[in-house]
């Protein structure tokens, strides 16, 4: 009850005041219920000076007439004794101001009103497009994060060698997704028997873990040729050359090592494999790094240098080959 007494008294007082607008405007902060006038009054005194009586009026209980019914001076006037002229009524004088003052102050209210109107018809145009584009956008966004995610979830579960669903990937894609699961565990096998393998630095031993060893190169050299293609399409929709992944052998076996498809694939495989070792050379790492860390001079970094320089050879051997085959292939 205390709130609306108050507000009586000062929406009562400032109506009888002088009516400064920002004292008006303040009121109607206070006790108004309209957020769009509460927007609309601060600043505009020219144009919303009655429309904030009006409003503040109303609040109290007050109508049309009662709010913006203005106290003007008494201005009746005196008849001179002497003057036989008749003085018109002042009482009807004063009605007939006052009902003229109430018509413009109507017709300016229906104006406001209009503007409003407008106003409003704009905003809920407004309104409409910005909800048809955030929608579009929102679509547009969620359908990226969707793209965004299923990548993450297939790259994650290439590099953790779980298995990864097909789903709605081109066939050479469905190709590399399984080859790389079955690499994947391949390796963790070698692994397994090269952990297994004893210490003791014997002949037999020492020839174990190097065949291990080059395969296990081999594989991670094959790994990271699919793991690229694989991200490179997720990532940025480049299909693979699957001719180039996967070449088509001659009319000669699979099992000819001068069939230019396996020489191909086992081509891709010393330079993937060169280069991770030449990384851990200068960097102690398969992957390069921003700065170099070189290894120092110990047997893991002779034995690295003589197993690139034997793969040099062994990768100049078969680009050898494989230019021989292009030109026997050629029409002379």
């Amino acid at each position: 009850m205390g709130l609306i007494k108050n507000q009586q008294i000062e929406i009562t007082n400032w109506l009888n005041s002088d009516r400064n607008y920002d004292d008006g405007v303040f009121l109607y902060q206070k006790y108004g219920k309209n957020p769009v006038l509460k927007r609309l009054f601060p600043g505009r005194e020219k144009f919303q000076a009655e429309k904030l009586a009006y409003e503040l009026g109303k609040l109290i209980g007050l109508g049309f007439n009662q709010t913006l019914e203005i106290q003007e001076p008494d201005n009746k006037q005196v008849p001179d004794s002497g003057s036989d002229e008749t003085t018109p009524n002042p009482t009807n004088t004063q009605s007939t101001d006052k009902a003229e003052t109430f018509a413009d102050k109507a017709e300016s209210f229906a104006e406001d009103a209009e503007d409003f109107a407008n106003a409003a018809e704009e905003h809920k145009n407004s309104a409409e497009e910005f909800s048809e584009e955030a929608k579009q956008a929102a679509n547009e966004t969620k359908e990226f994060a969707d793209k965004a995610k299923a990548a993450a979830e297939t790259l994650g579960a290439m590099a953790a060698g779980d298995p990864v669903p097909a789903g709605n990937y081109p066939p050479v894609i469905n190709q590399i997704i399984a080859e790389f699961s079955r690499l994947y565990n391949e390796r963790g096998m070698l692994k397994k028997q090269e952990n297994d393998t004893p210490d003791e630095n014997t002949p037999e031993n020492i020839e174990t873990r190097r065949k291990i060893i080059e395969k296990i190169e081999s594989i991670s050299a094959r790994m990271d040729i699919l793991y690229a293609a694989k991200k490179a399409y997720l990532e940025k929709d480049i299909v693979p050359d699957e001719k180039e992944l996967y070449p088509v052998p001659n009319q000669q076996t699979a099992s000819d090592p001068t069939d230019s498809g396996q020489l191909i694939i086992k081509r891709n495989n010393l330079r993937s494999s060169i280069t991770r070792a030449k990384n851990q050379l200068e960097y102690q790492s398969q992957k390069k790094a921003d700065k170099p860390n070189p290894m120092p001079d110990c047997p893991k970094r002779r034995e690295l240098e003589v197993r690139i320089t034997e793969k040099e050879k062994e990768l100049a051997e078969i680009e050898a080959k494989l230019n021989d085959a292009d030109r026997s292939e050629k029409p002379e």
